[in-house]
């Protein structure tokens, strides 16, 4: 059974590191903290804007029936694809914080941040989710399949005791439908849990933009698609409140 909750510090997953957080609580309306007072809540981190989370989980006691979403996905790549989705074309960025690693190695059982440039440009990640422990791995304008292919160095090294993800816009943008999103999604929380079965994925629903507001409609179902799939253990997606049907422009002055 699918409960609601608006914060992940109900899960006492990131603020007890390997500690299982057990059955999600239904809670009553949430109010976003004020910033450093209650860091505790992942959700006053991962607020990139102005918009209230939400987080959907299930307790891993149940098994429901398949969505009715989930039943006809059907990824089909394109022939031709971005030189950017290309595999190994984030090396030197991947290379650059192995580098920084080592000469000054991050704190132990840390929340790890992976995904493309919203979370690469995030410079006040580690201070905004104080007095937890984060770390930002974040690299360009990536895309979901290219997160699968650096887990091994990115994400498994530090044995985290959680893992947030963005990506999926530039998938659209480069062509790629909705159910290969959601395709790559499994194989990135596979990738993450071949050596921690029970670590927490948090997933950053696809934001609305300008720039791609003609491709709304399929980043909204891979949102959709991934929410449908958070149907697992310890696999939650963080929601925009009534995102827009699709993104408007400002009115001229």
């Amino acid at each position: 059974m699918r409960r609601m909750i608006t914060s992940p510090a109900r899960s006492s997953v990131l603020d007890a590191p390997n500690r299982s957080p057990g059955r999600a609580r239904t809670s009553s309306a949430w109010s976003p903290p004020r910033r450093k007072a209650s860091i505790q809540t992942i959700a006053s981190g991962l607020v990139i804007g102005v918009s209230t989370l939400l987080l959907l989980a299930c307790s891993d006691d149940d098994s429901p029936a398949t969505p009715a979403i989930l039943r006809d996905v059907e990824c089909v790549r394109p022939s031709q694809r971005s030189p950017l989705a290309e595999p190994g074309v984030w090396d030197a960025v991947i290379a650059s914080y192995e580098r920084a690693d080592a000469e000054n190695p991050p704190p132990p059982d840390p929340i790890v941040f992976v995904g493309s440039s919203s979370i690469a440009f995030w410079s006040t990640l580690a201070q905004d989710m104080a007095p937890l422990p984060a770390i930002n791995r974040g690299f360009g304008g990536s895309v979901m399949a290219q997160a699968v292919e650096y887990v091994p160095r990115i994400v498994r090294p530090y044995r985290p005791r959680a893992v947030v993800l963005y990506e999926g816009d530039n998938d659209i943008g480069f062509g790629l439908s909705a159910d290969c999103v959601l395709e790559d999604f499994d194989r990135f929380v596979s990738a993450v849990r071949t050596e921690q079965s029970d670590v927490p994925i948090y997933v950053l629903s696809i934001k609305p933009s300008l720039a791609r507001a003609a491709l709304w409609s399929e980043m909204e179902r891979a949102n959709a698609l991934i929410e449908a799939r958070a149907d697992r253990p310890e696999v939650a997606l963080h929601r925009r409140r009534n995102p827009p049907a699709r993104p408007r422009r400002p009115a001229p002055l």
